[in-house]
């Protein structure tokens, strides 16, 4: 019972000492930029009798620019783009191929 009871009190006292170090305020301009794999579930557009839609995997990046302010406040913009390429689409069970197009979004957050 006093191992356990001096374990937790060593492990809370590391958990504030952790706490304390990464509670340094930080402020002024800032700049971030974010790549990663995109995966786009295959979907349907019934209206036009396509029951099926695949997409090939590719890639998409974000960027953020922001200030921040004395206080842990910040004040920033994301700009983010994805691309997928048509793979394939089945209209009625029917294959549709070769499919052309894409599909293509910008995205923009101000916080």
């Amino acid at each position: 019972m006093r191992l356990r009871t001096s374990l937790r009190g060593t492990a809370i006292g590391l958990g504030c000492a952790m706490s304390a170090a990464s509670a340094v305020e930080r402020h002024g301009w800032y700049v971030g930029l974010e790549a990663g794999w995109v995966h786009v579930n295959d979907t349907e557009l019934p209206a036009w009798e396509y029951s099926e839609i695949q997409f090939e995997n590719r890639w998409g990046a974000l960027g953020t620019a922001g200030y921040a302010f004395d206080g842990n406040w910040r004040m920033e913009f994301e700009a983010g783009y994805r691309n997928n390429d048509v793979h394939s689409i089945l209209n009625d069970g029917t294959l549709t191929f070769p499919a052309d197009g894409e599909l293509t979004e910008w995205t923009g957050f101000f916080n």
